[in-house]
């Protein structure tokens, strides 16, 4: 579970987005590779989020998360760890923590 989510943390710091949308949060993920992104959604559901894969292009794909989804990923995401993160993402994150 440890190593999940230290990669789906990589994943959202290096080819995700952190959006605030009023007072929450939505998350995308993009990539060329239809393959990745449909791997990811599985290992997104082995947390219980779930995510909405669309195409931008015939060659670019991404999730995106509803916001209560959004919000329990990047609990699971950013608890513990706190030596490796992305300070300009997880201060997105932080800014909305109750």
């Amino acid at each position: 579970r440890d190593c999940l989510i230290m990669f789906l943390r990589g994943v959202i710091e290096g080819d995700g987005s952190i959006v605030k949308r009023g007072n929450r949060l939505v998350v995308s993920l993009l990539s060329a590779s239809e393959p990745f992104i449909d791997s990811l959604i599985v290992l997104l559901d082995h947390l219980g989020v779930s995510g909405v894969k669309k195409s931008i292009t015939k060659s670019y794909f991404y999730i995106r998360t509803t916001k209560s989804q959004s919000q329990l990923l990047l609990d699971n995401v950013y608890m513990g760890y706190r030596d490796y993160l992305l300070e300009r993402k997880f201060s997105i994150y932080k800014g909305l923590e109750k």
